[in-house]
């Protein structure tokens, strides 16, 4: 996109029944305070708010895209919202917005409170939560809680755990029965940036698993990537392994190049069919 955007709200003004429109590019605007890049397209997608339901927006850079259009979307299935710096104005209107039929929400730099106030309103329809990064996690108990109170559908979910809310993802595990794929993040105690010790790790580690291969976990689970850095032992991985038998082949993705899992045992039960495919992928972003 660029300042010139006359021509594309006229084109957008003019469609009867649009239903996907997507934003994607870099836009800087600085030293023009007056200036709204967006604000015929916003107006022409108004007019069209009742028709669409797929909405995309990814953008670099400094961006004047009118937040208020957001509640205006009430009739989307897809959401994808990936703009770097989300700020306050952004969530604010995502936070008052209604999406009844909202199947797939794919996001950036948001906080988990707002998530939970848009899961709460898609009606039991989500079916992929995509979280690229959240913004100020304190606290992911509410966004958990929201997630198998509201999801009963969801298949693809990405998710931040502190480690004193693995009980509350025992629940959403037993019942989100539907769960496919799962990239997920362990967060230390009340602080997101705080380094655990190679103990703590380990401990993690060996409750998640453990939590994973319960009887009540989703028997369709078969593709699981761990986003941030944490151990396991190679007896809980083993273990871990050992009772996945008789579920779907597995894959996992591991996002850092330590010596994540043991190979003599990815090798082992590589070789029994009960993992599918190892990868080390240092990316942290989803495919669309």
């Amino acid at each position: 996109m660029d300042k010139d955007n006359y021509g594309l709200a006229k084109l957008i003004q003019v469609q009867k029944n649009l239903k996907y429109i997507e934003f994607n590019g870099n836009l800087f605007v600085g030293g023009e305070e007056d200036y709204d890049p967006f604000g015929d397209v916003g107006k022409a997608l108004i007019g069209n708010s009742d028709s669409l339901i797929h909405f995309k927006a990814f953008f670099c850079g400094n961006i004047s895209f009118p937040p208020t259009i957001l509640p205006k979307l009430c009739n989307l299935q897809k959401l994808q919202f990936l703009i770097p710096h989300l700020d306050k104005k952004y969530e604010d209107q995502l936070k008052i917005s209604s999406y009844p039929n909202l199947r797939i929400l794919h996001i950036e730099n948001i906080s988990p409170d707002i998530v939970a106030e848009i899961i709460e309103k898609t009606g039991g329809n989500l079916k992929k939560l995509l979280i690229e990064k959240y913004h100020y996690c304190k606290d992911s108990k509410r966004l958990i809680r929201s997630i198998y109170k509201n999801c009963p559908k969801i298949e693809n979910l990405s998710i931040v755990i502190h480690n004193y809310n693995f009980m509350e993802f025992k629940k959403l595990l037993k019942i989100c029965q539907n769960l496919k794929e799962l990239y997920f993040s362990i967060l230390n105690n009340n602080d997101e940036f705080e380094e655990k010790s190679l103990e703590e790790k380990f401990d993690d580690g060996g409750i998640l698993s453990e939590l994973l291969i319960d009887d009540s976990t989703s028997k369709f689970l078969n593709y699981i990537k761990f986003l941030n850095y944490w151990k396991i032992s190679s007896n809980n991985f083993e273990n871990f392994l050992k009772n996945w038998k008789g579920r779907p082949s597995l894959t996992l993705i591991n996002s850092n190049y330590d010596d994540f899992f043991d190979s003599k045992i990815l090798k082992k039960y590589k070789n029994e069919g009960i993992i599918k495919r190892f990868e080390i992928e240092s990316s942290y972003y989803f495919l669309d």
